[in-house]
C-alpha cells in the first residue's frame, strides 16, 4: 500500500507542469516525504495557510469544480450497481488527469493542493475495483467529502 501511494504521488507530480527546477529532485523529495509520512502512519491533516485559504489558479479551480459537479450528480443517484461506481470512477479519473495535466501552480499552494488530492486519488482507484455496493458507497463518500472541503481550504 505504501509503495502504491508513493508511486501515485510521483505520477501526480510528474504530471504537473510546474516549469521550474529538476522534476527528478521534486519526485525524490515527495517520495521521501511520503515514506516518512506512512512509516509511522501519521498523515498530516490539511490546514489553512495560516488563517487564510490556499490560492489556486483559475484553471485549477475550474477543473476542481468540474470534479465537484460529477460527484454531486452521482451522490443524488439511487439504486446504484457496482458498474455505476466504475463509471463515476472513470469520470473522476478523467477529471483528475485534467487537473494534473493543466496544473501550473508552484510552491506551498501547489503542495497543499496535492496533499488535498492524495485521498481522492486513492479512493478513485478503489472505486474502479469495487465489487459490492456497500464498498462503493463508502469509497465514493470519502471522495465526495474530500471534494466538498476544497472550498474550505482553497480559493
Amino acid at each position: 500500500m505504501k509503495n502504491i501511494l508513493i508511486i501515485l504521488t510521483i505520477c501526480v507530480l510528474a504530471g504537473c507542469n510546474t516549469g521550474d527546477g529538476s522534476q527528478r529532485e521534486k519526485m525524490q523529495a515527495v517520495e521521501t516525504e511520503m515514506m516518512h509520512r506512512h512509516e509511522g502512519d501519521t498523515t498530516a491533516e490539511l490546514a489553512l495557510n495560516g488563517e487564510v485559504k490556499w490560492k489556486v489558479d483559475m484553471v485549477t479551480d475550474e477543473n476542481i469544480k468540474a470534479l465537484q459537479v460529477i460527484a454531486d450528480a452521482f451522490s443524488k443517484r439511487t439504486n446504484t450497481v457496482p458498474d455505476d461506481f466504475h463509471t463515476v470512477a472513470d469520470e473522476l479519473q478523467s477529471g483528475l488527469n485534467k487537473v494534473m495535466k493543466e496544473c501550473r501552480m508552484k510552491g506551498a499552494d501547489h503542495d497543499a493542493l496535492h496533499h488535498w488530492l492524495e485521498p481522492i486519488l486513492m479512493e478513485v482507484k478503489d472505486l474502479k475495483a469495487i465489487m459490492h455496493i456497500g464498498d462503493g458507497n463508502k469509497s465514493f463518500e470519502k471522495v465526495h467529502r474530500q471534494l466538498k472541503v476544497y472550498n474550505h481550504y482553497f480559493e
